[in-house]
């Protein structure tokens, strides 16, 4: 390929060659899309293989022949289906794939150095264009038969039009509240119009996750999620903050009374959140990863993805919860349950730092935590876990040690909800595959808190309960 330089003389246009480039070997050699980096000292280009590549462009006008190679190649980064746009903004390069994946990267020493990698929409795999109108993020996509136009921020798709799918060329214009759109349906080339109805612009004060949501939490006007796109999202009633941070998903929150936010997910993934008082942000003011006490027996099937060294990485941090401390050393405590059985029970500073006190494991992958103390006067914790073997876990916590344990087998299947009341008559309730509602009864000795009775059963025989 080469690049073209265009100049405007007084006869008309006139273009010259500035630059030959050559791509690297691959099975399929064209182009998909190309934008030149906004210092317009290098061009990215995506093949049709999905592969991206950075060259340096030439500052004045040269009639050399030869042909330069790339910089950095990254090869099948969006899959065998191509990229359908590279383009720069904020000094950063973006590439949309017919995977269903925007990558964002920034350019290094001359290497391109992926920064982030998201998904705009779950079940959407061909995107062929993203476009900011009116301060919004609008994606053009290609779903099954259609060809599809929506707006990220809300949700709302504003065009809809039967076209018989992806590989094909095609234009859309939006004007004047109508949407024109042009494709090739062989052997015709067909036009549609249609008018977008005044309220599908408007910004409905949310972004969305780029898929599945897997926890939310209340905090005075502020609604707090955490999804399987590794981002957190603080909601307003009228704006919304997207936060990065975590390496694999979030699939837990909890918040204390003073404004601190825990997130936790894969890879043994615990942070800290400060909310300011304006609740526009979030600040990461702790990071930390729990190590787990379970290692990968010797001798175990060598095809394993992580050595017994890294097998730490694989547990994921399935429910957490947090409650205010009566000890002097820390602001709160925190529990976390984990996907290998293990629970955890830590400490966090005034100076924002974790401090793992006990760990207890009851062999079940752990579906939710609850903490709570249940005796001001002796400091005296309860720490509830629920299984996905119907199981729920106590243990008594005094001076930061395992005091007493229980166990109990309420439900037949895996347990998906666990909420706690205390009071004259203590109360559990949990939910599970089984179609169940148990709400059980706790009784205590010496403030330490014994099996559960079953009270209630409500039976639910044609669906499984969530949460």
């Amino acid at each position: 390929g080469s690049s073209v330089s265009t100049q405007s003389t007084g006869e008309g246009m006139s273009a010259e060659p500035v630059d030959n480039f050559t791509l690297p070997k691959c099975k399929n050699r064209w182009l998909t899309s190309a934008c030149v980096e906004e210092s317009r000292k290098f061009l990215v280009l995506g093949d049709r293989k999905g592969g991206v590549h950075l060259y340096r462009l030439t500052e004045n006008i040269s009639n050399s022949c030869d042909a330069k190679v790339p910089l950095s190649s990254i090869a099948g980064l969006h899959g065998d289906n191509g990229i359908s746009q590279v383009m720069s903004h904020q000094k950063l390069v973006l590439t949309v794939g017919r995977d269903g994946n925007v990558r964002t990267f920034k350019i290094e020493e001359g290497r391109l150095v992926i920064v982030k990698k998201y998904k705009p929409m779950s079940g959407v795999n061909w995107i062929e264009r993203l476009e900011q109108r009116d301060n919004l993020n609008v994606m053009y996509y290609f779903h099954g038969q259609q060809f599809k136009v929506t707006v990220i921020e809300s949700g709302e798709t504003i065009f809809s039009v039967e076209c018989g799918g992806g590989h094909r060329s095609w234009d859309v214009l939006i004007d004047e509240g109508f949407v024109h759109f042009a494709y090739i349906n062989s052997p015709k080339v067909r036009t549609v119009k249609q008018q977008i109805t005044s309220n599908l612009f408007k910004r409905y004060g949310t972004v969305n996750h780029g898929s599945e949501i897997h926890s939310a939490v209340y905090y005075k006007d502020l609604i707090l999620t955490g999804g399987e796109d590794c981002t957190l999202i603080a909601h307003s009633q009228d704006s919304a903050v997207q936060i990065s941070g975590h390496i694999s998903s979030v699939r837990s929150l909890c918040v204390s009374d003073n404004g601190l936010l825990f997130s936790a997910g894969g890879r043994g993934s615990l942070k800290a959140w400060y909310i300011p008082e304006d609740r526009t942000d979030l600040e990461l003011v702790s990071d930390y990863t729990i190590v787990s006490n379970t290692h990968i027996p010797v001798g175990y099937n060598s095809s394993y993805r992580f050595d017994q060294r890294n097998c730490d990485n694989d547990q994921r941090v399935m429910s957490l919860d947090c409650c205010e401390s009566g000890d002097a050393g820390f602001l709160c405590f925190v529990a976390c349950g984990l996907s290998n059985g293990e629970v955890y029970l830590l400490g966090y500073t005034a100076a924002n730092k974790f401090v793992r006190l006990l760990s207890d494991n009851q062999h079940n992958c752990i579906t939710r935590v609850k903490l709570t103390e249940s005796c001001p006067e002796t400091r005296t914790l309860l720490l509830l876990s629920s299984t996905t073997f119907g199981m729920i876990h106590g243990l008594n916590i005094c001076e930061r040690a395992i005091d007493s344990r229980f166990s109990y087998r309420l439900h037949s299947s895996g347990i998906n909800g666990l909420d706690l009341r205390l009071g004259p008559s203590p109360q559990v309730l949990t939910i599970g595959d089984d179609g169940d509602v148990i709400r059980s009864t706790l009784s205590a000795i010496d403030s330490l808190w014994t099996p559960l009775t079953c009270c209630q059963t409500y039976h639910s025989f044609f669906c499984r309960h969530c949460c």
